[in-house]
């Protein structure tokens, strides 16, 4: 298991700021790593089975 910082996996899910993931971190919504007082360390498997549970996919009417 390799861990990566917030930067790292900022760039590794394409996006555009780091406010998302600590928005993420706060509604405890990804798993995440504390070691210290501010490091975040972050598994870029485990933080993509977690968002895959917010999934949503599209329903619509097949034909008319």
């Amino acid at each position: 298991m390799k861990l990566i910082n917030k930067r790292q996996l900022k760039e590794a899910l394409g996006l555009s700021s780091t406010r998302i993931i600590d928005a993420w971190c706060t509604k405890k919504m990804v798993t995440s790593y504390k070691l210290g007082h501010r490091t975040k360390l972050f598994c870029l498997e485990a933080v993509m089975e977690d968002l895959a549970k917010f999934r949503i996919n599209a329903v619509g009417r097949k034909g008319k």
